[in-house]
């Protein structure tokens, strides 16, 4: 005869298989949208998997619910370009607030056709942005369509209410 225990167990695990067959993806928040400016590729060179190229951030505006600011001329997307033409972004650049504070934005991810989905972290000292280093966010982007390269148009959300 099974403990009652072990029955509890049984019972537990597979009210949890039942519940994890038909999950509920979490809601996603608008955080902000971006118009990125980039500078001239540079070729790093070969490595594992591809070549890196480094696409420099030479600015760009973004505007959201609870921010808005610039990005200013500093930062890289160190990305990875494989031969059959994946393009794998990671990047580092500083969005700057419309009240003054600096921000680190950090994104990484892949691009699937036209467009460039991601992961994106975010850190800061300011007070007022504190949330931010605590979000859990996504991206998706576009180059411009103009096909110059130049241009980048991105969208970042939060993962979960909004409510952080």
């Amino acid at each position: 005869m099974k403990s009652p225990t072990t029955l509890l167990l049984v019972a537990a695990a597979l009210g949890l298989a039942k519940a994890d067959a038909d999950p509920t993806p979490p809601p996603l928040t608008h955080l902000l949208t971006a118009s990125v400016i980039a500078g001239t590729t540079i070729t790093i060179g070969p490595e594992a998997g591809g070549t890196r190229v480094a696409l420099p951030i030479a600015g760009g505006t973004f505007t959201g619910p609870r921010l808005n600011g610039t990005f200013l001329p500093v930062g890289v997307d160190a990305g990875l370009m494989t031969a059959d033409g994946q393009f794998y972004p990671d990047g580092t650049s500083v969005l700057q607030t419309s009240d003054g504070a600096n921000i680190i934005f950090r994104g990484s991810g892949y691009q699937t056709g036209d467009n460039i989905y991601g992961a994106v972290t975010f850190q800061t000292g300011a007070e007022q942005y504190a949330w931010l280093n605590t979000v859990v966010a996504v991206s998706s982007a576009v180059l411009s369509a103009d096909g110059s390269g130049s241009g980048i148009a991105l969208n970042i959300f939060t993962v979960g209410d909004g409510n952080t």
